[in-house]
């Protein structure tokens, strides 16, 4: 019998990958620029009354004038036609109109006796105050030729330092008072003070 060719074996088909699916590419997305951040809104400037500009002006020209009364005053002292109880007066006269006050008084250290004299007084009882004394330590007068520093008292009724003296004696009522040092060589040797000032006029130190 003839032999039988043994069947060839038919290779199966090897199974393919499947595709890789290609990747969507990634779009570049436009870049955006940020916002300048803006800025902020500055304050608008305050609008100044014409009223208020004016009364600023005239306070401003009440002081040049002072200023310059006390300059010629000052200037008197090296031509020899200086009088200190009448330079005392005009300069006391000055400062309380430039500053509005309803009374004054110029008090001058004693360092001898230690007691501050009424020199010069504007005002009610006038009379009466000029040429008294009274202990350099007393009142608000006191304290600030002792200090050198100058002395604000809105209600001189409440008020610790008030002593009170010149009210009684003079029959005066104070409601405020402010009290500067009379500075001299660096020292204090006398006070200024100026009682019921109304407004908001300029203060000077008088140095």
């Amino acid at each position: 019998m003839p032999l039988k060719k043994p069947a060839r074996k038919t290779k199966s088909p090897v199974a393919r990958r499947p595709a890789a699916k290609a990747r969507p590419s990634k779009k570049t997305q436009p870049t955006v620029k940020p916002k300048p951040a803006r800025k902020p809104a500055g304050r608008r400037p305050a609008v100044v009354k014409d009223s208020d500009r004016i009364a600023a002006l005239e306070r401003e020209l009440r002081n040049q004038s002072l200023h310059a009364a006390l300059f010629h005053e000052i200037r008197a002292l090296t031509e020899g036609n200086f009088n200190l109880n009448a330079f005392l007066g005009r300069l006391l006269d000055r400062v309380t109109r430039a500053t509005n006050a309803g009374a004054s008084s110029l008090l001058l250290l004693d360092e001898v006796t230690q007691t501050l004299e009424f020199a010069v007084v504007l005002g009610p009882g006038a009379k009466k105050l000029t040429g008294k004394r009274i202990p350099s330590n007393e009142g608000i007068a006191g304290y600030v030729v002792t200090t050198g520093r100058m002395y604000n008292s809105a209600d001189a009724t409440v008020d610790p330092l008030w002593s009170g003296r010149v009210d009684r004696e003079t029959g005066l009522t104070t409601r405020n008072i402010v009290a500067v040092p009379l500075m001299m060589g660096g020292k204090p040797q006398g006070v200024i003070e100026l009682l019921n000032k109304s407004g908001t006029a300029t203060m000077l130190r008088v140095v």
